[in-house]
């Protein structure tokens, strides 16, 4: 009977004798001689070759001849110069061949933005996109894909979200995002300058031209306006304190004022409020004076402090810049319409609406101002998305509608929201009174939403 350590003899005695056969047989097949026996193990070197490389292998009994250097293994990549030494007999080791792969065309892009190199870019103003989409071998009409030979372009507006809207960076330079130079909703492609001509044309049949005038009116003592005065201080005031209330509450605080304070006596704003005696009075008083417009409080205590801001701005100027009172914004007529904005908006209590309107009737530069009236029309017209806000609402018709448009569409707007019984903001369809008010002109243009109208930011103009 064999022993166990007898046993265990045996069989490593076997595994070496198939270990020496195996390498016998793999040296016959690479034509070389067979192996003498040896009593240590030899690991096998397999090699993994691309089918493109096998004419480079010997053939079965057959020993390949190298006559030149490139025709090498390892010329191609198969067998590394600096692997020819023997492995560690401990290590298995593979060799994969590095196979070069022909360099692939990169696909061109789908979605190509084109800039038009005219538009300019002054300081932070960003260029007018058109995004564009190259469809090739394929032509989608009324959503049915068919097949075609030609290379189409398309604008994207047609098939991408109409009321995406970019994302507007505040910042110390700018406070209130001011986008002059671009829309915040890029695929809206509306209102054409068609359609703006269109509703201007309906809209004056109605109601008869609104042209602005050639010289600005003297200042009234009994009516706010919305700016549309010689001096732009005044107009910033005035413009102020009509803000979000009725118009009617509005011209009441400016009658109070300026019964208060009295008229000044020089520059552009003589004949109208004394701004200097209102400067230097309490901040009380004025409260009470402009209570009846809302918010008086607030309204009081942003005009103290942008009076403060306007003589302290005035003070530093060189004398011969100087206008002949220390209160005077009238330096902004020499700015171009961005700077003024931007200039204007920089003051407590004046956001883009107010700036807007001071440009547009004060300075006599094309601006889309934008009320309540004005912003329920854009919204129910398609101009801006339903839920836009007038903010957004200033910085797509600025730069949509054309110059020649913006101060007739305000005034229109604002005559026809006030005037037409369905356009008003607390008119309902299907009320007795809608049946029977006349057809608005406008109507098959509109989409007034589910509940026929739209809710307004702020007060009413």
């Amino acid at each position: 009977m064999r022993t166990r350590r007898a046993t265990k003899q045996a069989a490593a005695k076997a595994k070496e004798t198939d270990v020496v056969t195996e390498n016998d047989q793999e040296s016959s097949l690479d034509g070389n001689q067979p192996a003498t026996a040896r009593t240590t193990r030899q690991p096998r070197l397999p090699f993994r070759v691309s089918t493109s490389r096998l004419d480079l292998l010997p053939l079965k009994n057959e020993k390949p001849i190298l006559a030149k250097q490139e025709d090498r293994p390892e010329a191609h990549g198969l067998i590394p110069e600096a692997d020819n030494e023997p492995p560690n007999k401990r290590r298995r080791v593979t060799r994969t061949p590095t196979v070069a792969v022909p360099n692939t065309p990169t696909p061109p892009k789908q979605v190509e933005q084109l800039v038009d190199p005219k538009v300019p870019t002054p300081g932070r103003r960003r260029p007018e996109t058109q995004k564009l989409l190259t469809i090739k071998g394929v032509i989608i009409t009324d959503g049915v894909p068919r097949k075609t030979a030609a290379i189409i372009t398309v604008d994207s507006a047609q098939i991408l979200d109409p009321d995406f809207k970019i994302h507007i960076k505040r910042g110390p330079d700018n406070p209130s995002g001011l986008t002059p130079g671009f829309s915040p909703y890029p695929y809206r492609n509306f209102p054409t300058p068609e359609a703006c001509e269109e509703v201007h044309r309906i809209l004056t049949n109605l109601h008869g031209e609104t042209k602005q005038p050639d010289e600005i009116p003297p200042a009234s003592l009994g009516v706010a306006g919305c700016g549309e005065v010689p001096c732009v201080l005044d107009a910033l005031m005035r413009t102020l304190i009509s803000g979000n209330t009725m118009m009617a509450l509005a011209n009441t605080a400016i009658k109070n004022v300026a019964t208060h304070y009295g008229t000044q006596k020089l520059g552009t704003g003589a004949g109208s409020i004394d701004w200097e005696k209102v400067r230097l009075g309490t901040h009380e008083e004025l409260v009470q004076l402009v209570r009846v417009a809302g918010s008086g409080p607030t309204k009081a205590k942003n005009i103290k402090k942008i009076l403060d801001m306007v003589y302290e701005e005035n003070l530093g100027m060189p004398e011969e810049f100087r206008a002949p009172v220390l209160l005077s914004l009238d330096h902004l007529r020499k700015m171009s319409k961005d700077e003024a904005l931007a200039r204007l908006v920089a003051y407590p209590g004046i956001g883009i609406k107010t700036a807007a309107c001071v440009t547009l009737f004060c300075l006599r530069i094309p601006c889309f101002a934008v009320d309540t009236h004005v912003l329920r029309f854009c919204r129910w017209l398609g101009w801006v998305p339903q839920k836009a806000d007038a903010d957004n609402c200033f910085r797509h018709g600025d730069f949509k509608v054309p110059d020649h448009l913006k101060y007739g569409l305000h005034q229109l707007f604002i005559r026809h929201g006030q005037r037409c019984f369905k356009c008003r903001k607390a008119s309902r369809p299907g009320t007795r009174e809608w049946a029977e008010a006349p057809v608005c002109p406008l109507e098959r243009l509109l989409d007034r939403g589910k509940g026929g109208s739209v809710p307004d930011e702020g007060g009413e103009r």
